[in-house]
């Protein structure tokens, strides 16, 4: 029988227990792009109806599963997602500067409540030591502000100043997503990279519901399309398609949760009715 050479591609993410974001959501949108995804697992996150909770797992399990990525071969791409203290952030960077591919993180950070001290420690070694390792970093509006001094980010030139402040630590590449949060019709989303600035529009989808995992998805179909080899451009422009896709096809998980998760398999739905 000869080797199945299925590209393979790397998710470090949390899970999460409704399967709208996390690694779920890596997985199924690695799949629909025809790739084989392996996962490193840095939380377990449960959502009830009162409760959002993240349960870290220890240090050496994480350290553990990464030392089982190390022995696959032909690993095309990385996409790192939640990590949940100071211990995480700094195995998963001295991980990934052993690596020569292209790596996406979505900064999903969750600092938890307590020693302010604590906090801000873990978000400058974040941003200072893990960030700038990445080929893309993916924040929301949220996140962004977490990162830099932009505390207000309402406008185009809102969103030029906060990359122009990320891209100064080292990041050659950064996507913000403005997405339904910016007034007016359209979807904006701001990419910057070393040739310049360019926004991303969308016509914003008629949403009667908030909307659980677009940026973990959108983070993983960047990561796909560059293991597929496209250009940084190429890939954010099918990204944007895909959750785009993904969105419109969310699936509501019934009365009882607020919310609906996005659908990777929106696009293939799509392509099947033209």
């Amino acid at each position: 029988m000869t080797k199945n050479q299925t590209p393979k591609i790397l998710t470090i993410a949390g899970s999460d227990s409704l399967a709208g974001g996390g690694l779920q959501a890596d997985l199924a949108t690695f799949n629909e792009y025809g790739l084989f995804g392996l996962t490193a697992i840095t939380s377990i996150a449960t959502i009830t109806t009162t409760d959002f909770k993240v349960f870290p797992v220890d240090t050496d399990v994480l350290a553990t599963q990464l030392d089982s990525i190390r022995l696959v071969d032909q690993l095309a791409a990385v996409k790192v997602g939640l990590l949940v203290n100071l211990d995480q952030v700094k195995l998963v960077s001295d991980f990934l500067k052993q690596l020569d591919l292209p790596i996406v993180i979505d900064p999903v950070l969750a600092v938890k409540e307590g020693d302010y001290q604590q906090q801000e420690a873990f978000i400058d070694f974040y941003r200072i030591n893990l960030l700038p390792l990445a080929d893309i970093i993916t924040p929301n509006l949220s996140e962004a502000q977490l990162l830099t001094d932009v505390k207000n980010i309402n406008s185009r030139e809102d969103l030029i100043a906060v990359n122009q402040q990320l891209q100064a630590l080292g990041i050659a590449n950064v996507f913000t997503k403005g997405g339904q949060r910016l007034a007016g019709e359209m979807a904006l989303d701001l990419w910057s990279s070393p040739q310049g600035n360019h926004f991303f529009e969308k016509p914003k989808l008629d949403l009667l519901t908030d909307i659980n995992g677009s940026g973990c998805t959108l983070s993983a179909a960047v990561a796909a399309g560059l293991a597929q080899g496209l250009s940084m451009e190429e890939a954010l422009r099918s990204a944007k398609d895909f959750v785009w896709a993904a969105i419109n096809h969310s699936v509501n998980l019934g009365d009882q949760l607020d919310g609906n998760s996005v659908w990777p398999a929106g696009q293939r739905l799509v392509n099947k009715t033209q």
